[in-house]
This record gives structure tokens, C-alpha cells and sequence, in this order.
């Protein structure tokens, strides 16, 4: 009987540890999969700005070429009208 509870101990001494190390290593490992997907995360908020920049500029420089060339056919508008073109 004594055998059997010093194999127990035995086993208590040399599994839990192991399986504290595993325990700890997994929880380590799920953490820096964490901080991982974090900055994933940041990286895609920060080319999702670039790209929302990046739509507006486009937007932007297409309403100024929109108004510059409505600008053009008006003055081609207004000097048809007025010479004998």
C-alpha cells in the first residue's frame, strides 16, 4: 500500500509539472496569438485609412476635373454664342 502511494506521488510529481509546463507554454503561445491578431488588426485599420484617403483624393481631384471641364464648355458655350464661329 505504501509502494502504491509513493508511485502516486511519484506520478503527482513528475505529471503535474509536465503538465503545468504544457499549460503555461499553451497560454503563452495563445497570448502572443493575441497580441498578434492585435496588430494585424491596427494594420488593416491603418490601410483601410490610406485606402478611404486614398478614394477621397480621387474623388476629390475627379469633382475638380468634373468642374474644370464644365467650366471649358461653358466658355466654348458662351463664345459660340457670341462670335460667328
Amino acid at each position: 500500500r505504501s509502494r502504491h502511494f509513493l508511485n502516486r506521488k511519484l506520478i503527482d510529481l513528475t505529471v503535474k509539472p509536465i503538465y503545468l509546463t504544457v499549460k503555461i507554454d499553451f497560454i503563452t503561445k495563445l497570448i502572443d496569438l493575441i497580441h498578434e491578431l492585435l496588430r494585424i488588426r491596427e494594420d488593416l485599420k491603418e490601410a483601410q485609412g490610406k485606402a478611404k484617403e486614398s478614394r477621397d483624393f480621387t474623388a476629390q481631384r475627379r469633382s475638380e476635373g468634373s468642374s474644370r471641364f464644365m467650366s471649358i464648355l461653358s466658355l466654348l458655350n458662351a463664345y459660340s454664342h457670341d462670335s460667328e464661329f
